[in-house]
């Protein structure tokens, strides 16, 4: 290695001063674009940017992860991304089959989740409301539940009052794909 450096030294000192100073912004700068492509390629392998187009989510801008996680390695208060694959389709409200949701993890298995015709409530607390309408004034059916978070599902929902989550269309399954996100500084509308 130290020859390679005296050697590549030598031919560089053989250089008149112009074409040296030509040559070396341009190895820098062909260090840098690797250094950036390395670093982008790295960032690519593990991780994902997604963007949520809802006006309900607080963030609209999260780093996620490309591995999967398990309920068993999910906390309460995580951001998850998902595909959406539930029995009920609301296309009006972006949650439809292959729809790419994120949403905070607000119940996990064994965890008690009551949802009524007014509140939700986990572990007898209330957590949000229950709305019956839309912004347009239309009728919007809601998540009848009370008993315990089953196993491999988790409750999710989102910090705005409108936001379309779990206490209407009810659990999100292990098997739809649950990738942990962080939200991205400045991201909140």
């Amino acid at each position: 290695m130290t020859e390679t450096l005296r050697t590549f030294r030598s031919w560089l000192m053989e250089l008149s001063s112009w074409e040296r100073a030509l040559f070396l912004p341009l190895l820098i700068g062909l260090f840098a674009y690797l250094f950036w492509q390395g670093t982008i390629g790295i960032f690519n392998h593990f991780f994902i940017l997604v963007h949520t187009r809802t006006i309900s989510d607080f963030f609209t801008s999260f780093v996620c992860t490309r591995r999967p996680y398990s309920v068993g390695e999910l906390k309460l208060g995580d951001y998850v991304y998902f595909s959406y694959r539930g029995e009920r389709q609301y296309p009006q409200y972006g949650v439809a089959n292959g729809e790419l949701l994120v949403k905070i993890v607000a119940a996990l298995p064994g965890m008690k989740v009551k949802v009524d015709d007014r509140y939700v409530y986990i572990n007898d607390q209330i957590r949000g409301a229950v709305l019956h309408t839309d912004r347009k004034g239309n009728p919007v059916d809601y998540f009848h539940y009370d008993g315990s978070v089953p196993s491999g599902k988790v409750f999710v929902m989102a910090p705005h009052p409108r936001s379309f989550d779990s206490r209407y269309w009810g659990f999100v399954d292990e098997s739809w794909g649950l990738y942990k996100c962080w939200p991205l500084p400045l991201s909140d509308r």
